[in-house]
């Protein structure tokens, strides 16, 4: 096998693991949906009372007006200014219109409907992404090697220390789909190295 189609193999190899970091991050965020009728937000149980959302950060959250006329306003903690400086505002929502708001921050924002302020409420927790705890690889036992030979003429094997593999950090993305790309990562690196070994043989045996 030519280096050339070394190289090529390569580069597939690459190509695929960036397609499957952008397929993970791209997966990462969501649409979460919240009902404003008359008169609450979430569902009815929630009238006079606040509705509690809670999400991820980076999520969007959608709130679809299913009945009246009514406002997305935010407010501070204790619902007495709203909106505060630089909060949103949805303005006046009519039936089947949407309001929508992306939360990259960690934390608790509160809001609540400007026209029925008493009645509708709700708020949003917005939770911190979760990391992926690093596995650490396995350490291989000592292996030994035969050094020199004592007046009996017998070998003695000193042992020779194997360092540990680094820790690998991170992990394999969830998913069907990703399991596949990871197969094939997998197999691209096997091709690789064989190629790599009969490329050598072939060598030394011209």
């Amino acid at each position: 096998m030519t280096r050339p189609l070394i190289s090529a193999l390569t580069a597939i190899l690459l190509l695929v693991v960036a397609a499957v970091g952008t397929s993970s991050s791209a997966s990462a965020a969501e649409d979460v949906h919240i009902d404003v009728a008359n008169f609450y937000f979430c569902d009815p149980s929630f009238l006079n009372n606040v509705c509690e959302t809670t999400i991820a950060a980076g999520d969007t959250v959608v709130w679809d007006d299913v009945g009246g006329l009514h406002t997305v306003t935010q407010c501070d903690d204790t619902f007495s200014a709203c909106p505060p400086s630089g909060g949103f505002d949805s303005g006046f929502l009519n039936p089947d219109d949407t309001f929508t708001q992306t939360f990259d921050t960690p934390g608790t924002v509160s809001y609540w409907c400007s026209i029925h302020p008493v009645q509708m409420r709700g708020r949003i927790i917005v939770e911190a992404q979760e990391t992926p705890t690093p596995t650490p690889a396995a350490t291989p036992p000592p292996t030994t090697m035969p050094t020199s030979t004592p007046g009996d003429g017998t070998p003695t094997a000193s042992p020779v220390i194997t360092p540990a593999d680094v820790p690998s950090t991170g992990g394999a993305p969830n998913g069907n789909g990703d399991s596949s790309l990871l197969a094939l990562i997998v197999a691209l690196g096997i091709a690789i190295a064989s190629a790599s070994v009969l490329t050598l043989v072939g060598t030394r045996r011209r």
